[in-house]
């Protein structure tokens, strides 16, 4: 999730937890925001790791050295990584309680 201010000056982020709460990391100066929200798929890794697990997940396939990883593959629809279409926005008040809760649909 990320909170970018509408006059493009400063920016905030943070990470979801499994239930979708979230906390800007250093919080976010007062003003207002777009905000986009991402959710990347997690590789998946045999327990352990060791090399008999490697050797028995058939799925696994070692990147060649040298070459690039793919881009992580965002689990939302395209729009909520967009601040400018994903249609949230947010207020970040000087005092008193700042809450905001973003429905994915």
């Amino acid at each position: 999730m990320t909170f970018i201010s509408t006059d493009g000056k400063s920016a905030a982020a943070g990470k979801t937890d499994s239930s979708g709460k979230y906390e800007l990391v250093g919080g976010a100066i007062p003003g207002t925001y777009k905000v986009k929200v991402e959710k990347f798929e997690t590789p998946s890794v045999p327990a352990g790791g060791s090399q008999a697990d490697i050797a028995e997940n058939k799925s696994y396939k070692p990147t060649p050295e040298g070459a690039e990883l793919p881009p992580p593959k965002n689990l939302l629809p395209a729009k909520y990584a967009d601040p400018n279409q994903s249609g949230f926005t947010a207020t970040v008040k000087e005092s008193g309680e700042n809450r905001f809760d973003f429905q994915i649909q």
